[in-house]
């Protein structure tokens, strides 16, 4: 069914660039990960390094506050029988884990912030994606080749 939401996200633009999530998302539309693909776009703002960095944190919040194998299978599997009430549990973990990652991005936005940067996640029907907004910076040369 990812291939299917997954067509809902933009792509990516000259002043915004879109992370797209890298494994299965939970109904809510949180994924589990998100591609830490350093693009072309960003050379002139931030390093390969604090890139990797800055989404392997994003990632690792995700990994450490996701629920397990077990729980989301109880969630899956009786939510016929249970009429949905199976993904209560399931979902207040992954709403814990949204508001790590919400806490990451904005320690994150703090040091991008000087770069002209200003990363956003962005939840739409059963998908999600990580927006990064580039601002224009007075005396920093873009280039957009």
């Amino acid at each position: 069914m990812d291939c299917i939401f997954n067509k809902q996200i933009p792509e990516s633009t000259e002043n915004i660039v879109i992370v797209r999530p890298s494994s299965k998302t939970f109904i809510t539309g949180l994924a589990s990960s998100y591609d830490e693909t350093y693009q072309k776009i960003l050379k002139n703002r931030v390093s390969l390094e604090e890139w990797s960095s800055a989404l392997a944190k994003i990632n690792e919040v995700l990994f450490f506050y996701w629920p397990c194998f077990m729980c989301m299978s109880f969630g899956y599997c009786f939510s016929p029988c249970t009429l949905g009430l199976s993904f209560c549990f399931p979902g207040m973990k992954i709403n814990e884990a949204k508001q790590k990652v919400l806490q990451e991005i904005n320690l994150i936005n703090k040091s991008f912030s000087k770069k002209g940067m200003k990363l956003k996640l962005v939840q739409k029907c059963s998908t999600s994606w990580i927006e990064v907004e580039l601002k224009e910076i007075i005396g920093l040369d873009i280039d957009n080749s």
